[in-house]
């Protein structure tokens, strides 16, 4: 048992440093029908090995980045993702497609959006996107971002008022006072801890 617990935290260990820059995962799904069609144009869909060293790449930049962009399953993926993000301040940002800017990492072609947080952080971003990613939902987020579910409950701006004064039906709460005619005297005497 020794042995085993040693060559896991061996293996933790060695993998440690990789662990931030490999959050996104390697996992992929089947082709769908953008990549079978790039198949059909000549860019072959890579081999799992080919693929891993590919994802392995683009972690070396930060997701969204035209070097590392957000994996998705098709123009319909892009969007489930970029409806997910919130800004700094729980709000929804605004997106637009702005047009493909050529190849990325994977050999397909790249998207590039604005988000707009408006005056919220953080502000304005470029996220590239690549939609050949059949299956593949990112769980991982652009910097700057929260995800929706992802929201701390105090700072979302539909937080129900956390004031003592205030039911959570937006009632006031009546205190009760305290019965001061049936209170213990200070002299009355307590029985002794067990």
């Amino acid at each position: 048992m020794q042995h085993f617990t040693f060559k896991l935290l061996a293996a933790t260990l060695v993998l440690s440093p990789l662990s931030p820059a490999m959050a996104q995962s390697i996992e992929r799904g089947e082709p769908n029908d953008n990549q079978r069609m790039m198949e059909g144009f000549g860019i072959p869909i890579p081999s799992d090995k080919q693929y891993e060293k590919l994802v392995k790449k683009a972690y070396k930049h930060p997701l969204g980045s035209q070097k590392n962009p957000v994996r998705a399953d098709a123009a319909q993926g892009q969007r489930e993702y970029l409806d997910r993000l919130r800004c700094a301040d729980g709000s929804r940002p605004e997106y637009a497609r702005s047009g493909n800017v050529g190849e990325g990492v994977y050999g397909y072609i790249v998207d590039l959006y604005e988000v707009d947080c408006g005056d919220a952080a953080p502000g304005t971003t470029q996220v590239y996107m690549d939609l050949y990613h059949g299956g593949y939902i990112e769980q991982e987020l652009i910097s700057g971002f929260y995800f929706a579910d992802q929201l701390p409950a105090q700072d979302s701006p539909t937080a129900p008022d956390a004031s003592p004064d205030i039911s959570p039906d937006g009632n006031p709460v009546i205190l009760q006072q305290p019965d001061v005619k049936n209170a213990p005297q200070n002299d009355t005497a307590l029985p002794d801890p067990v």
